[in-house]
């Protein structure tokens, strides 16, 4: 199932990434798996998860009624919410945006050199970037920070843990 979800959400950063849209179909498989699989085996209690669910609704609704993230973003924030604890949650929010932001600024010399391989399609010179195109890609930073947690494990978000 990790390797399921991993998938969904490199899917969902890509495409996030280059037309900035979330597809619905590939939210709802990730919220069915998080949260079928939170009913399964209950790896935390009912308060976590209710916390988890606050969490995504405090990071991403300001945004979405500022018109700054989509709904997919917080769709995808409210998905993945039962998969974690609160801590491991902010640490991939964190990180993703980190990493995103990264992205974006090392972005610029390789559009000049790769021509929108690397780049949003939005940003390319083929068309102008639409207002709704600007800005982070949310559903990217949260996708990238939940795969690279699932892909390396606890190890590369401990080293992001200040209460250590």
């Amino acid at each position: 199932m990790t390797l399921t979800i991993t998938a969904l959400l490199v899917y969902i950063g890509v495409l996030d990434w280059q037309h900035r849209r979330i597809p619905n179909l590939a939210v709802l498989l990730i919220a069915g798996l998080a949260w079928g699989s939170y009913f399964l085996w209950k790896p935390f209690d009912s308060t976590t998860v209710m916390i988890n669910v606050l969490l995504a609704v405090l990071l991403t609704v300001p945004g979405y009624l500022r018109g700054i993230v989509g709904a997919g973003d917080v769709k995808l924030m409210l998905a993945i919410a039962p998969l974690w604890s609160s801590i491991t949650l902010l640490q991939i929010f964190a990180s993703g945006v980190l990493l995103t932001v990264c992205l974006l600024k090392l972005q610029a010399p390789l559009v000049a050199s790769w021509r929108g391989v690397f780049a949003p399609s939005s940003h390319t010179d083929a068309k102008p970037v639409p207002p709704s195109h600007a800005g982070l890609p949310l559903g990217t930073a949260i996708a990238l920070g939940a795969a690279l947690h699932l892909l390396t494990g606890e190890y590369l978000l401990s080293l992001l843990d200040v209460t250590n």
